[in-house]
């Protein structure tokens, strides 16, 4: 019978983390401060409603490693090759400079020997990967520049525990205040580095990455078939639990961590043909072990030694969050990245991360931490998670470049495509552009136009806009962009073009007027939103008109039509004629039947087929590999569908099975044959 205190103790916990993060929610603060500031008030150190539970440290823990099985779920190994550049070239240099320059730091500070300092600087050097995580994807920025070079650095750090783990013992052998630096430095480098205990870690490490493989590749796909033969959502809801713990164990029995045995469980069931069901049954659980875990992390704080020890325990905070920021600007400077990129980078990174509290752990038991400098620790890192989502929020407004939004842009800007053409822009000939209305189109051409180092002036009648956007640097006037003096103001004069994004489709003809007036040469383009506002627009040859209702619906119906298998002549004949239909509707002149941008051509927005594989087809139980079907038909298999799983992307070793719908691209005569081949017919 479950003990009624420990019972209370868990309503205490649950309820107080449901009120302080619903005040935070109010405040327009992230729960996450919520759920780590109510571990602190009700934890030991706090009001102390909260004290004969497990250790917190194990509860943090037990979260976490659930925690990392969700975010393992989310990437594969493919993902990891995909960021290898990133992976490699930003997550190595971070971990290694932020470890050296902690290290020196903490030796000609603090005064602590090189050996612990090592220590102190891994410690640092580690990120919260879930906390991060969390915040990129409630800002559904994990996509962007910024969010993929954040996810690089922070999977590197995740594997980096591996070595730091492996090197523990080597610090505190070498790090010992009682050890004369000669012979009995020696003794405990020989007794470490002895053969038995050499042979034994490398065994270990190297059988569990041997095991995993073994498993990933052959068992677990089999597994996995036969118990989704049964199908019941709850044997198959217990076999991913099983394999999660299954793996996490095998990496304790290694020697590694258990967070990190989830992750890699994580990313091994993400291969498979099954993660997509795995992803929809675990994902939306990775929240509450989000809070179960920063609410146990702020049950392990201190609270009478941060109050006792404020200022060292705030100077320390500083120094590591100074530290990280400042290596995070330079890897990212060093891979290319933008100034704006880099300063968010480094902010998302500053604090330190979850696999921290399993190192430190480990470095009390082997004598690198009194219990006065695990406290320091814990204080900075528990601080440091609670000033993260301020950061977040804070580190587009410090980067210099990332005004008005266009981190995106300035990342496309700094691209080798976007050198190139700027390059090309520089030798067409001076003369800036002008942007009349700034909502969202108008901010993103503005951002664009300053990646690219097209100059322009913007004109704005929301002066609450206007305020904001000149104290981010940004040219903008304020005034009616109707009358010709804020036109001339603007420089009309010298401009080579005027973009007009306004709404309301009745100011627009009267701004087109104002500007010929002065202008009669000056090349317009005008975002429209619906075909009825280019009734009253009076067009010109220099007047281009975009309009998002029809472009629209025509790249909605073009993709329609692709699903459903018609082809590519017939996708182009239609819509000739729906787009002549349109233009005759509204009136409009050729400017708008030909679309200035490059876009795919109808051949590869109808390159993509489904095939549905046959009881009786050829390609029943054989792999994709042994059909080769990109060699032999120039097709290439994008994805696949499995009844009851989902969509999966499929690797070379994937099964075909009877009612597996596979997506193919490639011309139509490859398409027909890869048909034919998935079939077993011979071709004609």
């Amino acid at each position: 019978m479950i003990d009624s205190g420990i019972f209370l103790e868990l309503l205490i916990l649950f309820g107080a983390a449901t009120l302080v993060a619903t005040v935070c929610f109010w405040l327009k603060l992230p729960t996450i401060v919520g759920f780590i500031v109510a571990g602190m008030l009700v934890g030991p150190s706090g009001i102390g409603l909260v004290s004969s539970l497990p250790a917190a440290d194990s509860l943090a823990e037990i979260a976490g490693v659930f925690l990392m099985f969700t975010i393992g779920l989310e990437f594969s190994f493919r993902k990891l090759i995909e960021l290898r550049r990133e992976f490699l070239k930003l997550g190595l240099l971070q971990v290694l400079l932020t470890v050296m320059l902690t290290a020196i730091v903490a030796h000609g500070v603090l005064g602590v020997s090189m050996p612990k300092g090592v220590f102190f600087g891994c410690l640092i050097a580690l990120s919260s990967t879930a906390l991060v995580m969390k915040l990129l994807q409630d800002a559904r920025d994990v996509e962007t520049p910024y969010g993929k070079s954040a996810v690089s650095i922070l999977l590197f750090q995740d594997l980096a525990v591996i070595p730091m783990m492996l090197a523990l013992p080597f610090l505190a052998a070498g790090g010992g205040v009682v050890s004369a630096v000669g012979a009995s430095l020696g003794d405990s480098l020989a007794e470490f580095w002895s053969v038995r205990g050499a042979l034994l870690t490398v065994g270990k490490v190297v059988g569990s990455l041997a095991l995993l493989y073994t498993l990933s590749r052959y068992v677990i796909p089999l597994f996995f078939e036969k118990v989704v033969s049964t199908r019941s959502r709850e044997v198959f809801f217990f076999c991913v639990l099983f394999l999660l713990l299954g793996v996490a164990y095998l990496f304790h029995l290694g020697g590694l961590s258990l967070g990190l045995g989830a992750f890699a469980a994580g990313m091994m069931v993400s291969e498979s043909p099954y993660g997509r069901q795995v992803t929809a049954d675990v994902v939306p659980m990775r929240d509450n072990f989000l809070g179960l875990f920063f609410a146990s992390i702020g049950m392990l704080l201190d609270l009478n030694f941060v109050f006792t020890h404020l200022a060292m325990v705030l100077g320390l905070g500083l120094a590591g969050l100074a530290i990280k920021a400042f290596i995070g600007v330079i890897v990212c400077l060093f891979n290319r990245s933008p100034l704006s990129i880099a300063a968010i980078v480094a902010l998302m990174i500053a604090q330190v991360g979850e696999f921290s509290f399993i190192l430190a752990s480990r470095g009390l038991d082997l004598g690198l931490f009194t219990k006065d400098e695990h406290q320091y620790f814990l204080s900075v890192s528990v601080l440091s998670m609670v000033f993260t989502p301020f950061l977040f929020r804070l580190a587009p407004k410090l980067a210099l470049n990332a005004r008005f939004g266009g981190s995106a842009w300035r990342a496309a800007g700094a691209s080798p495509e976007g050198r190139g053409l700027r390059s090309t822009l520089k030798k067409g000939g001076v003369g800036h552009a002008i942007i009349i209305g700034f909502g969202i189109a108008g901010k993103n051409m503005a951002a664009a136009m300053d990646a690219l180092g097209i100059h322009f002036q913007a004109i704005e009648l929301n002066y609450d806009m206007v305020k904001k956007l000149k104290a981010e640097g940004v040219p903008v006037h304020f005034g009616d962009a109707t009358r010709g003096d804020v036109l001339e103001h603007a420089g009309l004069g010298e401009a080579k073009l005027v973009v007009i994004s306004v709404s309301g489709s009745k100011i627009v003809p009267h701004i087109i007027a104002e500007v010929r007036a002065l202008r009669p040469d000056v090349q317009i383009i005008v975002r429209a939103q619906y075909l009825r506002e280019l009734e009253s627009i009076k067009r010109d040859p220099a007047l281009d008109i975009v309009v998002a209702e029809v472009e629209t619906s025509v790249e909605l119906l073009a993709r329609a039509l692709k699903v459903y298998g018609v082809e590519s002549d017939e996708i182009r004949s239609y819509m000739q004629q729906a787009r002549q239909q349109l233009n005759t509707f509204a009136q409009m002149t050729s400017a708008l039947q030909s679309p200035t941008l490059n876009l795919p051509s109808w051949e590869a927005l109808s390159s993509i087929r489904p095939m549905r594989i046959g009881d009786q087809y050829a390609a029943v139980n054989r792999t994709l590999a042994d059909l080769n079907l990109r060699e032999r038909t120039g097709t290439s298999v994008v994805s696949i569908f499995r009844d009851g799983l989902g969509t999966t992307v499929p690797g070379g070793d994937f099964v075909f099975r009877p009612g597996d719908v596979a997506h193919l691209i490639g011309s139509p005569d490859g398409l027909a044959d890869a048909e034919r081949l998935l079939r077993g017919e011979k071709r004609s």
